[in-house]
């Protein structure tokens, strides 16, 4: 079993779903629980559950797109330039790009 758990944000994965139940039942008894049923998405990522191979598959992509939206990058052309040599040429934009990290990690 596992328990994931952020704030008031909970994910219980477990293949025996009697210990879901189980444990589900336990946290009622202490706190006020609300059972959305099946996860589709748990702190801005998309689950997608693969029961008959055992595993669990997360994807970040809309938090991407967001992020790319948030500071104007949704008009921007991918490149194969390697990152060195990009930053090499664009130095003022590297810079603000910088800035513009720094505040998304660092608020």
């Amino acid at each position: 079993m596992v328990l994931v758990l952020y704030v008031d944000d909970m994910l219980i994965v477990c293949k025996d779903k009697l210990k879901i139940n189980e444990l589900k039942d336990e946290l009622s008894k202490a706190f006020e629980v609300k059972d959305l049923g099946p996860a589709r998405q748990i702190l801005g990522m998309e689950i997608w559950p693969d029961r008959q191979n055992g595993t669990l598959s997360l994807s970040q992509k809309r938090f991407v797109e967001k992020l790319i939206y948030k500071f104007g990058m949704s008009k921007a052309k991918a490149v194969k330039t390697p990152f060195a040599e990009l930053k090499a040429a664009m130095t003022g934009y590297y810079r603000k790009f910088i800035k513009g990290y720094e505040k998304l990690v660092n608020p």
